[in-house]
């Protein structure tokens, strides 16, 4: 794998890398930095957006320049250019949660999950505990998991019959089976356990069923083959990678995010390009981004 371009941005912590086809153009956020990126590849241009709070995950919205957004407080629609936001749905106020990790499945709902606003991300409050909700086109919200500390990786096997998530405190990566007709879970099943150091964060698959996880504190990026077994690893100059993403005419960059959050001074010093985005040129592809199927009243 071949490093094509690093964008130098010492994101606090970046998070939902998001490749737009009909642009080209990366679209990202630094989440505690409250900024909103997108970058032309082919002409290195970037830009950036203020955001009033955390961005911590995002969707595209089929045939429209707004985005779905999932804030830190709830739920918005949002267009970067006049920076307006149009809410519809809020996390209860209170209980000590934000949102987190999200992604579009292929008929177009917004999985998005949230995470407990405590240190160490530890309540024994089941009411101030997190999960993983679904946004539906008219903006319905269900919840699918609860008792959860930390949510990330949501990504689908490449059939849509799986659905990957994590609660990165426990160290794990979860298969569900997927009805992706009603938006359902079913079973779910440990894919893999990971090491006691690390943290498994974004995940995103590949078009042979292979899921790529961005191992928070162990400077890779890990390749896990729907049998839960690493089968490639890709090595990065910095300890923390974030969320990666297949982008590219032909889906065969491998993208990923990465953070400068709690690292120490030494460890900024020994990593000069924590919290930058890093592009690779691979042998592996990705598919298309799907998009939220837009019918809110908003």
């Amino acid at each position: 794998m071949r490093l094509m371009d690093e964008v130098s941005v010492h994101n606090g912590l970046g998070e939902c890398v998001l490749w737009d086809e009909h642009t080209g153009k990366l679209l990202w956020t630094d989440m505690p930095g409250k900024v909103f990126y997108r970058y032309q590849v082919q002409t290195q241009a970037l830009e950036s957006f203020s955001l009033p709070e955390d961005l911590c995950s995002f969707a595209m919205i089929e045939r429209s320049p707004w985005l779905l957004a999932a804030f830190q407080s709830g739920l918005a629609k949002y267009l970067p250019e006049t920076g307006e936001i149009r809410w519809f749905w809020k996390l209860p106020e209170g209980k000590k949660l934000r949102m987190n990790d999200g992604r579009c499945d292929a008929a177009g709902r917004f999985w998005v999950g949230s995470l407990i606003d405590r240190e160490h991300c530890y309540s024994d409050d089941p009411e101030e505990q997190g999960g993983l909700y679904c946004v539906a086109p008219d903006g319905t919200v269900s919840q699918h998991l609860h008792n959860v500390r930390l949510s990330n990786s949501i990504c689908w096997s490449p059939d849509s019959r799986i659905l990957y998530f994590s609660d990165s405190t426990k160290k794990c990566i979860e298969a569900f089976a997927f009805d992706l007709e009603n938006g359902t879970l079913g079973a779910g099943r440990s894919l893999i356990n990971l090491p006691p150091h690390c943290n498994p964060d974004g995940s995103v698959t590949d078009s042979e069923g292979h899921l790529w996880n961005a191992l928070w504190g162990s400077s890779q990026l890990v390749r896990i083959s729907p049998a839960g077994k690493i089968s490639d690893r890709l090595q990065l100059p910095v300890s923390q990678p974030a969320c990666p993403t297949f982008a590219g005419p032909s889906h065969n960059w491998l993208v990923t995010s990465s953070a400068t959050y709690s690292l120490s001074e030494e460890a900024l010093a020994a990593e000069p390009g924590a919290g930058n985005l890093f592009i690779y040129e691979t042998a592996y592809t990705g598919k298309p981004e799907y998009r939220f199927k837009d019918q809110l009243p908003v």
